[in-house]
């Protein structure tokens, strides 16, 4: 009997402890390269930040100031380098339409082009970042004292 009560006991705690060790989703940088499309397209973001690298130094000189009505916009990338960015409850501008397309494409590893007018984005940049929950964007710009570098962070 009481070997009986100690294996069981020890079933039950191996089977909790495999439980509690079990996660579907993490948080942590996606790696290889060949997970990033499936991740960007799974489902619509969010742009949460817009931030400026004005000498592409490493170093934050400015986060721009995002209005609500920026914030609770969605957009949806597909697989085939198409894309639509949906104005949500909170609108800009009136006259603004709902839904605005876009193109977007995966060049090689961490790198793509695209054509964002809504963020006035056109050109390419890498993925410096990407996770189920957050994906970050840079995006180089300008020449000689005109360089920029902007930070894009996207969260679902």
């Amino acid at each position: 009997m009481k070997i009986t009560a100690t294996a069981l006991l020890f079933f039950f705690n191996l089977a909790i402890c495999t439980l509690i060790s079990c996660e579907k989703a993490t948080d942590q940088p996606i790696q290889p390269e060949e997970a990033i499309l499936p991740l960007i397209t799974r489902a619509p973001w969010v742009l949460e930040s817009m931030q400026v690298d004005l000498l592409q130094d490493g170093t934050i000189d400015a986060s721009l100031p995002l209005a609500a009505c920026e914030r609770d916009n969605l957009y949806f990338f597909s697989e085939s380098g198409s894309g639509r960015w949906e104005e949500s409850k909170i609108k800009c501008d009136e006259t603004d339409p709902l839904v605005t397309q876009f193109s977007w494409t995966i060049e090689s590893g961490r790198n793509f082009v695209a054509d964002l007018p809504v963020l006035g984005l056109k050109g390419s940049g890498f993925i410096r970042n990407i996770t189920y929950f957050q994906m970050v964007w840079v995006v180089d710009s300008g020449e000689g004292p005109n360089r920029m570098r902007t930070i894009y962070s996207f969260k679902h």
